[in-house]
């Protein structure tokens, strides 16, 4: 699935039906058609148009997060057993408060802490 999106991200120019950006108000959330695959926003941009251009802003995104995410938390979790002991204790209590939280209402209110960009997303995905 990674491979067919970072494809339609590369190809976005080629495979969108119609311009991304272009407005038709008259047209506005109109449900899908023949005209319009996936329908229609509220500005009255094609939605089908609009995925494989906002597939070249979430992938590299979604992958930063991951890698770094995977860092952490390995390096996190490897700290922790090494010291063991009250460290390893406190460090597990740490990671159990994160979990009590629910991880997209967190990251959500981080992120409207720190203001929007995706820059902003990405540190909220990570604090999460």
């Amino acid at each position: 699935m990674i491979l067919v999106w970072t494809a339609a991200s590369i190809l976005a120019p080629l495979i969108a039906p119609l311009d991304p950006l272009e407005m038709n108000v008259e047209e506005r959330l109109a449900s899908p058609s023949p005209h319009h695959w996936l329908g229609v926003d509220g500005l009255g941009r094609d939605v089908l148009s609009r995925l494989p251009y906002g597939c070249r802003v979430s992938l590299p995104g979604a992958g930063v997060v991951a890698v770094a995410a995977s860092l952490f938390g390995t390096l996190y979790s490897a700290m922790a057993a090494d010291l063991g002991g009250w460290l390893n204790e406190f460090a597990m209590r740490i990671v159990d408060m994160v979990l009590a939280f629910p991880s997209l209402i967190l990251a959500m209110a981080v992120a409207a802490a720190l203001g929007p960009s995706i820059e902003n997303s990405m540190l909220a995905l990570l604090a999460v």
